[in-house]
């Protein structure tokens, strides 16, 4: 066949595939990117919710990137599980980003790209941080931040990003402790902190501050809510108030800079008009501590509890057993330095005792005469003592008491015997 008839010719044509003879092809899934519907309500604290609120929450706290819930990216989570005012769980975490972090970040939070680079990213961390949540997501169980709205709506906006559906209710104490405490010059978490006596060793870091934060909504809700008084007894009085905090806060300043006793002085002029809360009986145990007072340190401790009861115990119960050991111990020491003092003294007495019977007895003589004699007994010269024979004749002392003594026949070519009949003794002087 020519290749051009090859080319002309039709092709046969081919029977269609059976079912059966199908060769299944794979397919990929496909898995349509959803975001998710989470939303978050603050909610108000009044007589309905009050016990549901006390008796369990989750103290929340982010670090970002930045201040723009949309373009910005979580750094960390710290959340804090309450249950009766106590935390019982933690969830604390860094968060890789997958974007560089912002000098002006870093100098807040003092979270580098460093230490991020090795973190968990958002779609490992989240399903177990919403594990830990629990019910909390669908507003169950309510959550509380300060200054809640700014970490809410980052955490909304990532939730939303990675599929999750949540409803959060949250109580934000910024906006409570404006509401309940008044006077105060500014409601930041540290000032509710310095107010309230708590400490925060690693301020700015989600964990920490999440776990003071949750402290201060139980310390409201506590005191303000459940009895009749207002927070401070200056309700009606700011003035009187806001003389109170400025004493202390002059006085904290003071004690900041080793000035104890103008800072006691302070505190008292604070403590007297009424200001009595947990952050001046704080600075009052430390001032105490620094001095080593540790009576007035424990006495103003025990006042502290009766004046804020269980709250201040469960703060300050610590630190009341620590200076009572320490108290023990110093105790001890000055007991052991009055006894040594004791014993001095008793041994400076019997000293001047001694000198005293010494020089009240009468002398006894040190020295005794001493003869001279010739080989045939004559007797040359009687000498007071071998001294002044030796000074005189120059003789030395000792082989005149040798002679003396017997020791020796001659001393300088004579003999010499003491003027007395009793045996010769060891002259003790030269």
């Amino acid at each position: 066949m020519g290749l051009f008839s090859f080319f002309k010719k039709k092709a046969k044509p081919v029977p269609p595939i059976t079912e059966a003879e199908a060769i299944p092809m794979p397919t990929l899934p496909i898995k349509p990117v959803r975001r998710g519907t989470t939303a978050s309500i603050q909610i108000e604290v009044d007589a309905s919710n009050i016990s549901l609120i006390q008796s369990k929450y989750i103290a929340f706290d982010v670090e970002t990137t930045g201040l723009d819930a949309s373009r910005d990216r979580i750094i960390e989570i710290g959340a804090i599980l309450f249950v009766d005012g106590k935390p019982v769980k933690t969830f604390s975490s860094l968060v890789n980003p997958d974007m560089n972090i912002p000098a002006s970040a870093t100098s807040i939070n003092h979270i580098t790209n460093a230490m991020v680079a090795s973190a968990p990213s958002e779609q490992e961390l989240y399903p177990e941080f919403v594990e830990f949540l629990g019910s909390a997501i669908g507003g169950d169980v309510i959550m509380c931040a300060h200054n809640a709205r700014f970490d809410f709506n980052f955490l909304c906006n990532t939730l939303s990003r990675l599929g999750y559906d949540a409803n959060f209710r949250y109580v934000d104490t910024l906006n409570l402790s404006r509401k309940h405490i008044k006077g105060l010059p500014n409601y930041k978490q540290s000032s509710l902190e310095h107010f309230f006596g708590l400490v925060n060793d690693d301020a700015h870091r989600a964990a920490s501050d999440a776990e003071n934060c949750g402290k201060i909504l139980y310390q409201v809700l506590n005191r303000v809510v459940f009895t009749p008084e207002p927070i401070h007894q200056f309700e009606t009085d700011d003035k009187n108030f806001k003389k109170g905090y400025s004493y202390w806060s002059r006085g904290e300043e003071a004690r900041l800079n080793g000035e104890i006793e103008e800072a006691l002085k302070l505190f008292d002029k604070a403590r007297n008009i009424g200001y009595k809360y947990p952050a001046i009986y704080e600075s009052y145990a430390k001032a105490f501590r620094k001095l080593k007072d540790y009576e007035n340190e424990i006495a103003i401790l025990e006042e502290a509890i009766k004046f804020n009861g269980d709250h201040a115990a469960d703060r300050f119960g610590d630190r009341i057993a620590r200076a009572k050991e320490l108290l023990l111990a110093q105790q001890e020491k000055e007991k052991e330095i009055q006894r040594k003092e004791l014993d001095k003294a008793k041994k400076a007495e019997e000293r001047q005792r001694r000198e005293e019977l010494k020089k009240s007895s009468p002398k006894q003589q040190t020295s005794r005469p001493v003869i001279q004699y010739s080989d045939d007994g004559t007797i040359i010269k009687e000498y007071e003592s071998v001294a002044s024979a030796s000074k005189e004749i120059g003789i030395s002392s000792k082989c005149i008491r040798d002679a003396a003594s017997g020791k020796q026949k001659h001393a300088g070519g004579f003999c010499w015997r003491y003027s007395t009949c009793e045996a010769a003794q060891e002259e003790v002087l030269s």
